[in-house]
């Protein structure tokens, strides 16, 4: 894993808030409120990206087939908001590891 243990606790204490585009998103893609908050709790990778933006991602199966979850979020000291997700079954492409 890519954090701390501190780091893993100030997270679980956050607010999870979701920008208007982030649930017009989750819609099309059938991706529930729950399932993006447990990749953001749970993150088996996290990616920083610019400023306070960041990449948090963790594989979940769907019918017996792995897809890598990328939830893109800006963070403050006391809320994580969502401005994206989405699934993908290319975890090879974006794994940083480089593994399935």
């Amino acid at each position: 894993m890519n954090h701390k243990a501190d780091d893993h606790q100030a997270i679980s204490d956050r607010e999870v808030v979701f920008t208007p585009h982030a649930l017009r998103k989750m819609n099309q893609r059938r991706i529930t409120k729950e399932e993006v908050i447990s990749i953001v709790r749970e993150a088996s990778e996290r990616i920083p990206e610019r400023d306070d933006r960041m990449i948090f991602q963790g594989k979940r199966a769907i019918e017996g087939r792995e897809y890598l979850y990328r939830v893109v979020i800006e963070q403050s000291s006391d809320t994580i908001t969502v401005i994206t997700v989405y699934r993908t079954s290319k975890i090879v492409k974006y794994s940083r590891d480089g593994r399935k």
